[in-house]
């Protein structure tokens, strides 16, 4: 199996910063071997354990696995959630009050989303809060199945997600340049009816370890205003299950999202947002 590696270039490199991002949404997911045992049951008692901060629960249907990021190829809808698949255990969303925390648990997944309301002023809490916070749920989770008697999970992809609506009229004035993308070479892309999807490869020390999905369609907003919604995932094949593994290779993630997003969008836009360096 891959070994988790954050080549020194690019740790080495300062991530820009941004006062107000228009991030609305980041999630950090793992995907292990399925617990076909898992049932309802397992799901309640769960819930039990972390109701005091998610108290609003919801059934969804399940999510296909996670695409192979050695192997990803670009699609029309990247993201997309198929209704109607039959499962005896679905999804299940356990809501903070606020709706501003998401955990996600089906058999071969666990995710903990950060939601921002688009209709209100939203403070993102940046991601050291958050991968601390997903730290100890997925703890929690892990503790769960060894004391449900459930077998160990085995994370075989990690996922982290940055969605962002950008207020723009055209395709044009939210992307620079693809071409500008120094991280990696690209290796697919496609423009379709002003949206814009590409694929990258993100490289570990001596090999590729995982993708960077990019994908950019036109919304509406709240009021109805012209906007864009442009999705980054990195995906990566950590090296063990161990956490030390799984953030090393949430921050290479990170890592690659924010230096692409910057690459990406023009530099008025970056004034908007109140870029700065860091040191």
């Amino acid at each position: 199996m891959v070994q988790p590696s954050t080549p020194p270039s690019r740790s080495a490199t300062p991530l820009p910063d941004f006062t107000h991002p228009p991030l609305v949404e980041v999630a950090f997911a793992v995907q292990y071997s399925e617990l076909s045992d898992l049932s309802q049951a397992h799901l309640g008692r769960f819930w039990d354990l972390i109701r005091p901060d998610f108290p609003r629960v919801k059934d969804k249907p399940r999510l296909d696995p996670m695409p192979d990021p050695l192997q990803a190829k670009p699609t029309r809808r990247p993201f997309e959630i198929r209704i109607g698949r039959a499962s005896p255990v679905h999804r299940t969303w356990f809501m903070s009050a606020d709706d501003q925390r998401l955990v996600q648990l089906q058999p071969d997944r666990f995710a903990m989303n950060w939601r921002g309301h688009q209709d209100q002023e939203t403070t993102y809490p940046r991601f050291d809060n958050l991968i601390q916070e997903f730290d100890e749920l997925w703890g929690q989770f892990q503790q769960f199945c060894v004391d449900s008697e459930l077998p160990t999970p085995e994370v075989s992809i990690i996922e982290l997600l940055y969605v962002n609506r950008i207020q723009a009229s055209a395709l044009d004035d939210v992307v620079s340049s693809v071409g500008d993308i120094s991280l990696a070479a690209t290796e697919a892309a496609s423009e379709v009816q002003g949206s814009l999807r590409l694929i990258s490869p993100i490289k570990g020390d001596k090999e590729t370890i995982g993708a960077l999905s990019v994908a950019i369609e036109p919304v509406r907003g709240p009021d109805g205003s012209s906007q864009y919604k442009m999705d980054l995932a990195a995906r990566i094949r950590p090296g063990s299950s161990s956490w030390d593994d799984l953030r090393a290779n949430f921050e290479l993630g990170r890592h690659v999202i924010v230096l692409s997003f910057d690459e990406l969008t023009p530099e008025y836009l970056h004034k908007q947002w109140g870029r700065r360096s860091r040191q």
